[in-house]
């Protein structure tokens, strides 16, 4: 039988590998891991939602994220 309520959920992103070599590299000089920061990104996002400015384009509104994000960290 199947656990209904997993502890974690693992979930991928299709993303080009060189950019993910370059964001591993960054991330390690602060001692994070790629998959400690999406959970820190979207454990914020769940706590305090998205901050809203209409109009915004996808990467404006990530980058609104990761500023009220370094307010608050």
């Amino acid at each position: 039988m199947t656990d209904k309520n997993p502890k974690d959920v693992l979930f991928s992103i299709r993303i080009d590998p060189d950019i993910k070599l370059r964001a591993q590299a960054e991330l390690a000089k602060k001692g994070l891991t790629i998959n400690d920061f999406c959970r820190m990104l979207l454990i914020d996002v769940a706590h305090y939602g998205l901050p809203d400015h209409p109009g915004q384009t996808p990467e404006e509104m990530c980058k609104a994220q990761l500023e009220a994000m370094s307010k608050r960290y």
